[in-house]
C-alpha cells in the first residue's frame, strides 16, 4: 500500500473517506507489525491503535 499524507488531501475527504483512510492505514501498520523485530512490533501496534482510535473518534462525531 502506498499512502503518502498529505493534510491538504485530508481537508477535502469527506467525513467517511477519513474513516476509511484510518482503518486502511491501521491494517497497515498491523500487517507491517506481524513481521517486525519485537522492539519495532509495539510501535506498530500502537500506530495501529492510534489510527482506529481516530477511526472511531471521527464516527461518532459523524453521528452527532
Amino acid at each position: 500500500m502506498d499512502i503518502q499524507f498529505s493534510a491538504e488531501e485530508w481537508r477535502g475527504l469527506s467525513q467517511a473517506q477519513r474513516v476509511a483512510r484510518c482503518q486502511a492505514l491501521a491494517a497497515e501498520s498491523q500487517r507491517l507489525g506481524q513481521g517486525a523485530t519485537d522492539d519495532l512490533k509495539a510501535m506498530y501496534l500502537d500506530l495501529t491503535i492510534q489510527w482506529l482510535k481516530l477511526a472511531k473518534a471521527l464516527e461518532e462525531s459523524a453521528q452527532r
